[in-house]
């Protein structure tokens, strides 16, 4: 659930449960109608926001050298699932973490499951703490790892973590990252 606390949108609310969405603008009731733009941003958003965290579950971590865009050394560190090689499965990382605060400054990525040729990347900015995790509030998409043009600026305000007990899942296990 996301509720919008600018300016614009204060008090838009958008929810997706079990692949429906719902959405609440300010003195309107809740909509149970299909938005696509919903369905697609809310999710986007937390894969952005959990990638660094759940990253480091990949079984493939190979340390790819350092990299110095726009006068910044970065350690580059490759990460997938399934086999090294590019597959169609699994999507494939560059991650490329400050040596100075050893966070996630910007991550390269195939987008594998719905298209076989998409990658971008996302750079991320303005870490802060929020309970015991370091989330980074500011997340840029570009097309590519050194592109200045974003595609799309995700800004987080406020977070507020909440934490499904183990029967809230039915049985299912967590998806894949």
């Amino acid at each position: 659930r996301a509720d919008f606390l600018n300016d614009r949108d204060r008090g838009t609310v958008w929810g997706v449960t079990d692949r429906r969405t719902y959405t609440r603008r300010p003195g309107e009731p809740i909509s149970h109608e299909l938005d696509e733009d919903v369905l697609f941003m809310l999710p986007t958003v937390q894969y952005f926001t959990a990638a660094p965290f759940r990253i480091g579950e990949a079984p493939i971590v190979r340390y790819a050298g350092t990299e110095e865009i726009d006068g910044a050394t970065y350690d580059r560190v490759y990460v997938t699932w399934g086999s090294v090689a590019a597959n169609c499965r699994y999507d494939q990382y560059v991650v490329y973490i400050d040596p100075g605060t050893r966070y996630i400054a910007k991550m390269f990525y195939t987008v594998r499951e719905q298209f076989r040729f998409i990658s971008g990347a996302v750079h991320y900015d303005d870490y802060r703490r929020v309970g015991r995790f370091v989330l980074p509030f500011s997340q840029i998409i570009t097309a590519q790892v050194n592109d200045d043009d974003p595609v799309h600026h995700i800004r987080l305000e406020s977070v507020s973590l909440q934490v499904a007990p183990v029967a809230d899942l039915d049985g299912e296990p967590p998806r894949r990252f």
